[in-house]
């Protein structure tokens, strides 16, 4: 994928955003993902510290390295927690998982796989719209579908605050992600596949910047 070059004797305004010498504004085209890996864990399951797959929020790009084990940043996030760990069981796995369809169908966003864990969540999704946005909704109307389906009251704390959002540059990532999604877990829960699935006309939509039409 071609990425955009940015005239050096451009002054950047704002993100997004460049003006030339003679104060033009310009749109700066940034190289987009074919899609995402977006994996987001539920309340007090992975704490920062706990294990060695961690990843640095600042640092949280494909490719990153994990954090190492760290016992005593471990406890203290153990201790700031005022709930309870949130587990998912196979009922609400259910309605998550439904909740994430129904939401990518609105947004009209194209989700490949996911998979709803007892202890997080995963997707693989194309879209023009930005992982940190894609995950956002998809916490909020997974919780408000629980909250309508009468599980736990509506302060309950479900999801933790951030989670990852990768990077899928190429055909054989977004199939090796969703591999691992639907086949690399364990049991399956709830799952979803695209039957429909074309990476070619991903590909080629992509370099159009057109989203193509999302699976049923």
């Amino acid at each position: 994928m071609n990425k955009t070059t940015v005239n050096t004797n451009q002054s950047r305004d704002r993100e997004g955003v460049v003006k030339d010498r003679e104060g033009v504004v310009k749109k700066m085209t940034k190289p987009t993902p074919l899609a995402y890996f977006i994996t987001f864990s539920c309340y007090g399951t992975h704490l920062h510290g706990h294990e060695s797959e961690s990843v640095d929020r600042s640092q949280n790009k494909h490719g990153a390295p994990y954090l190492p084990p760290d016992e005593k940043k471990y406890q203290r996030q153990k201790e700031n927690m005022n709930q309870d760990q949130y587990i998912i069981d196979n009922g609400r796995a259910r309605i998550v998982l439904d909740s994430l369809k129904e939401t990518s169908s609105h947004r009209k966003w194209n989700l490949l796989a996911a998979h709803v864990r007892s202890t997080h969540v995963h997707v693989v999704i194309h879209s023009l719209t930005t992982p940190e946005k894609i995950m956002n909704d998809f916490k909020s109307y997974a919780s408000r579908a629980l909250n309508n389906a009468g599980f736990e009251n509506s302060d309950r704390k479900r999801w933790t605050r951030h989670g990852s959002t990768r990077y899928l540059w190429k055909n054989n990532d977004i199939e090796n992600a969703i591999r691992y999604v639907l086949h690399e877990q364990g049991d399956p829960m709830a799952v979803y596949e695209n039957k429909e699935l074309d990476l070619d006309a991903i590909f080629i939509n992509q370099k159009a910047s057109i989203p193509i039409p999302h699976g049923k």
